[in-house]
């Protein structure tokens, strides 16, 4: 893992094509995942650890309870705004 800055926080980014990044990459771009979606886009089949990577690297990670059919409750994860904001941010500065 190499080392970012970001609104005065050091960031952790993982190596291209691992599944942090690719999940990193989804959710920058406004995403939600649910385990169910991430098996779907082949992410990996453990959702919850690799969220939790992303958040001891320093990533703000929102979690949601949605009830789907049969009554049950999944997590429904998310970049939270501020990181949103920060990635938005920083790809004006870079253009």
């Amino acid at each position: 893992m190499s080392i970012n800055e970001a609104n005065g926080k050091t960031l952790k980014t993982f190596r291209t094509n691992s599944q942090c990044s690719k999940i990193l990459d989804y959710l920058k771009h406004g995403n939600s995942l649910t385990v169910e979606r991430a098996r779907e886009l082949k992410f990996g089949a453990n959702l919850r650890s690799r969220i939790s990577n992303l958040e001891d690297a320093g990533y703000k990670i929102k979690r949601e309870y949605i009830k789907i059919s049969g009554g049950t409750y999944v997590a429904l994860y998310s970049l939270a705004d501020e990181h949103l904001y920060l990635t938005a941010l920083a790809k004006r500065k870079s253009a």
